[in-house]
């Protein structure tokens, strides 16, 4: 039962740091190693979150900048296979991303819902962002018609 409470209580104290974090500015971002050797370290460690490996991963997360490679550590941190077991530990991790980066949580909440639920057509990008495109195009005084959506640049790339 003590267990249980100090549980809930951290994460309640979690979600009050989570709703307004005190992110670090650019000045301390810019003291800390962004070299793409040890992005792509940490990155490969975010795909194997642990609770062995949680403290390793918050004290790396507070030395490395990853601002140019956030999109890479929401795809590892939704990719990941976790067991119930390391679950916290993945929402510390996530936590203290979202803390750090302000790009991670919409990131996180585009890709999270299409990795749990891959053929879901309500999580479809492409009629969200065509309906995006094309009232953007109107808004601009630009014919609806013409407007080129990006799944079909998509389709025209590949």
């Amino acid at each position: 039962a003590e267990e249980l409470r100090k549980l809930r209580h951290a994460r309640v104290a979690l979600r009050a740091a989570n709703t307004s974090p005190s992110r670090p500015t650019d000045a301390d971002l810019k003291r800390l190693d962004s070299s793409i050797k040890k992005c792509t370290a940490l990155t490969r460690k975010l795909t194997k979150i642990t609770e062995e490996s949680r403290a390793s991963l918050l004290d790396e997360l507070g030395k490395v900048n990853m601002r140019k490679y956030v999109t890479e550590a929401v795809a590892a941190t939704v990719e990941g296979k976790l067991k119930s077991s390391d679950v916290f530990a993945a929402v510390d991790v996530a936590s203290k991303l979202h803390a750090t980066y302000e790009d991670f949580a919409p990131a996180l909440a585009e890709s999270l819902p299409r990795f749990v639920c891959p053929n879901a057509k309500a999580f479809a990008p492409s009629a969200a962002a065509a309906l995006a495109a094309k009232e953007a195009a109107t808004a601009a005084g630009l014919d609806a018609a013409e407007v080129v959506t990006p799944t079909q640049r998509r389709l025209k790339l590949r």
